[in-house]
């Protein structure tokens, strides 16, 4: 599949190709078979196992990101963290003994997860398979992220964080409806249609749980901007330093209007070919799904960016001269 993904998508394309190009930046998901974690292909996490991702073939990653267990072997990358001489992220050194002890601390987990890679005799190979198997959204990778970072004001204030005041985070997704006529018959069906219903099931709860904790990841990171910001001083660029506000938008097939053009999209099935007007029609939806969703229209209108007029920002400074 890679072979084929190459031929007739990307053409000899690497990671490098893609950061040439600027942004947005382009991050695939795949899930580590061994650990059931999400695998990011980017290069913050080819840094655990001591690799260049500039170097990695898209068709490959690909090829990993949707290699359905069963149908498709696993991508496997060789750990060669030993050659980085135990260099660790700085992430992980905020990291205290009591969250790394506490099973439901989601940063634990985090570096638990992290240090599995950087022992390269516990983890010499990292075996990849469809993203969706561990995270069907592909946010909880961006969540982590979200998380790591509010671990250290120092950091948001050193990487230019701090400047951030809005922090829309748009998922998209293809979520049909659940089948629920199976309540109305006696008979559930075969092993296939049982099969279906119970990954749907599945799939469907695993996605709430995910929208709730990047959520609170999400208003992690918030909080950490606003005390990040008005540590220097309660005007940040103009603008008061608590002025900081997030939103997670989630957008779905399941959220459009009723009608003929809603139940053709669901009826449109998962496979490796669709039809060439069925991706016209899904790439129209999804653009116009965001264009015009409720939610994000209200985020833009609720919180316009503001700022602080000059008058206020010398009576401030005048208030603050004045603290001891």
């Amino acid at each position: 599949m890679e072979r084929v993904y190459d031929r007739t998508m990307f053409h000899g394309a690497t990671f490098a190709d893609l950061q040439r190009r600027g942004r947005p930046l382009i991050a695939i998901d795949a899930t580590d078979l061994s650990y059931g974690t999400p695998f990011l292909f980017t290069q913050e996490t080819f840094d655990l196992i001591c690799s260049d991702l500039d170097v990695f073939p898209v068709a490959r990653a690909v090829a990993a990101s949707n290699g359905f267990p069963g149908l498709f072997s696993p991508v496997t990358l060789t750990n060669r963290a030993a050659r980085c001489g135990g260099r660790k992220p700085a992430w992980l050194a905020r990291v205290t003994p009591a969250q790394r002890a506490d099973p439901l601390s989601r940063i634990g987990n985090q570096s638990i997860a992290a240090e599995r890679y950087l022992n390269d005799r516990q983890t010499a190979y990292v075996h990849l398979v469809d993203g969706g198997v561990s995270d069907n959204l592909a946010l909880r990778a961006g969540g982590s992220a979200m998380e790591e970072v509010s671990q250290s004001g120092a950091v948001i204030t050193g990487s230019g964080l701090a400047n951030i005041r809005r922090v829309p985070l748009i998922s998209v997704d293809g979520q049909g409806a659940q089948d629920t006529s199976v309540a109305r018959r006696q008979s559930v069906g075969g092993i296939m249609s049982l099969f279906g219903l119970v990954s749907g099931a599945q799939i469907d709860r695993y996605n709430f749980e995910t929208l709730t904790t990047v959520v609170e990841q999400l208003n992690e990171l918030t909080a950490a901007l606003k005390k990040a910001r008005c540590a220097g001083g309660r005007v940040v660029n103009g603008a008061a330093c608590d002025d900081v506000k997030g939103a997670l938008i989630h957008i779905s097939l399941t959220g459009m209007e009723p009608g003929p053009e809603k139940d053709r999209l669901l009826a449109i099935p998962t496979g490796l070919t669709i039809a060439r007007e069925d991706v016209d029609a899904l790439v129209a939806a999804g653009r116009a799904a965001v264009l015009n969703s409720a939610q994000l229209r209200q985020f833009i209108e609720e919180y316009p960016p503001k700022r602080v007029t000059e008058a206020r920002t010398a009576a401030i400074a005048r208030d603050d001269a004045r603290l001891p």
